[in-house]
């Protein structure tokens, strides 16, 4: 059992030394990434798939988003945040969430309630 400020996650990862250090790696960082508007598209590139928050970096949105990020059901995931300012580059709202993936359709824009079940 792995314990995040009393929040316990079993171990799920590999039995090598390189899952384990990645899998404790994940737990530990900071869940979502800060990022420039002028560097987003290229950082999302480098993941297939993107979870882009637009807006302040602070209250009941972005907590919400950094539940979710923090959230091990999605782990597949790589969580970046941005300026409110950026969403408009992206066709987004804010705040808002935004999917950016290297398949099918590449930029999703979410509609749903900002809330982690």
């Amino acid at each position: 059992m792995f314990d995040s400020n009393g929040d316990f996650s079993k171990y799920d990862g590999g039995r090598v030394t390189k899952d384990i250090v990645e899998w404790i790696a994940k737990k530990t960082k900071n869940p979502s990434e800060a990022v420039e508007c002028a560097a987003l598209a290229d950082k999302a590139a480098s993941a297939e798939k993107n979870v882009v928050y637009f807006g302040e970096h602070e209250g009941a949105a972005f907590d919400e988003f950094m539940t979710a990020a923090k959230s091990s059901e999605l782990e597949k995931f790589a969580f970046l945040h941005t300026s409110e300012e950026c969403a408009e580059e992206f066709n987004a709202k804010a705040p808002g969430v935004f999917i950016i993936r290297s398949f099918d359709e590449p930029k999703v824009l979410f509609t749903g309630e900002l809330e982690h079940e």
